[in-house]
């Protein structure tokens, strides 16, 4: 099947989005796509989604009584038939001609789960058209590796083929947030590699009333993903990277970074994620030093990064000082960290020329924290 046949299914769910919904639906049906299937479920909204809906006579409409956008998206995905599987939030937009790029670079490459590159936005022009921002920065290279310390992406920068979606299953309706990133971590751990995709672009809407807005209810089940990801790598193997040590420094990296910014909480999932750490502390030294190192540049930057978090962590909570210094010690029995400083550390990754293994931005961020300690 050619890529300008493939059929594609873009789920759009909503919720009392009836205002941002006409730039959405537009941004998906001015494509140039033939054989799309354009989904809307309306996740119980009272105001006038139906409505809005009704002016583009192509798309396929489903209600249900308000259950939370991972059932909303669920219920897309059970009604959906394309090939491709795309979600796409209502107050979110496509770049121009996004989505034929996308599908012939998976059609190209074979590629069965592709993200994109994404911007940042708050308004629109006079002719509707985004006032582009910051990017979500998304490196090239090691996707695998860097879903396993953060997400990477929006929903609507991630393309699907339908083996993916069969392999997955449903989105997690017990989380209220990240069940994004879940999807993609459950994806990895059934053998989807993510493959940057350099062609095509989406914008994701900046706005009080996002999910990404709340803070406290985003780091609070990134504690809550972060620890499934030790878990998979530690307990029960669901996921087995291709570099082992650079995985679990990227784990631990991600995990302390989010300790830190709920420093001290009294939530449960904090503490869970804690004993998490705790327990499996121990691990570090003896997997970092199992076989050699094959990301270096990276699993450099990672050490880094988890020294970084720990340093901060231990400033505010007793036990995650011992966890901490738990982590430190196991890092600095690396061979390599003790043959030069941590600034040194931090030029090295920053001039090095094999960038895509580097995220110079972050590094140079760390960079300058050293420099002013």
């Amino acid at each position: 099947m050619s890529p300008s046949r493939a059929r594609l299914s873009v789920i759009v769910p909503t919720y009392n989005y009836a205002h941002f919904l006409p730039v959405c639906l537009d941004s998906v049906l001015g494509q140039g796509i033939t054989e799309l299937e354009l989904i809307v479920v309306d996740d119980g909204s009272s105001d006038d989604t139906a409505a809005v809906v009704a002016r583009y006579p192509t798309v396929r409409y489903l209600t249900q009584t308000n259950q939370g956008l991972s059932a909303a998206r669920n219920t897309g995905l059970r009604h959906s038939s394309g090939d491709y599987v795309l979600f796409l939030d209502a107050d979110d937009l496509l770049g121009r001609y996004s989505l034929a790029a996308r599908l012939a670079f998976q059609h190209a490459t074979g590629a069965r789960l592709s993200v994109c590159r994404n911007r940042q936005f708050h308004t629109l022009d006079a002719d509707r058209q985004p006032r582009a921002g910051a990017r979500w920065y998304l490196p090239p290279g090691d996707l695998d590796l860097r879903l396993l310390n953060c997400n990477l992406a929006p929903p609507h920068a991630w393309l699907m083929h339908r083996q993916v979606c069969e392999d997955v299953g449903q989105f997690d309706t017990s989380l209220r947030a990240c069940e994004d990133y879940d999807y993609w971590l459950r994806a990895l751990a059934c053998g989807h590699q993510p493959q940057y995709c350099p062609a095509g672009e989406v914008l994701y809407r900046k706005h009080g009333a996002s999910m990404s807005a709340d803070f406290d209810k985003q780091w609070r089940h990134d504690v809550i993903l972060h620890g499934r990801v030790l878990d998979a790598l530690l307990l029960t193997q669901a996921i087995t990277p291709r570099a082992p040590a650079c995985a679990l420094l990227a784990a631990f990296a991600g995990a302390f970074t989010t300790l830190v910014r709920l420093a001290g909480s009294a939530h449960e999932d904090y503490r869970q994620l804690l004993a998490r750490l705790t327990d499996s502390i121990d691990q570090l030294p003896a997997r970092i030093e199992a076989g050699a190192l094959p990301n270096t540049l990276l699993s450099d930057f990672y050490a880094l990064t988890l020294l970084d978090a720990c340093a901060a962590a231990s400033q505010h909570d007793d036990a995650a000082e011992a966890c901490a210094v738990r982590a430190v010690a196991a890092l600095q029995a690396r061979d390599a960290l003790p043959q030069r400083s941590r600034a040194g550390s931090l030029l090295r990754l920053l001039s090095a020329r094999n960038a895509p293994l580097v995220d110079r931005y972050r590094v140079a961020r760390l960079l300058l924290r050293q420099q002013r300690a």
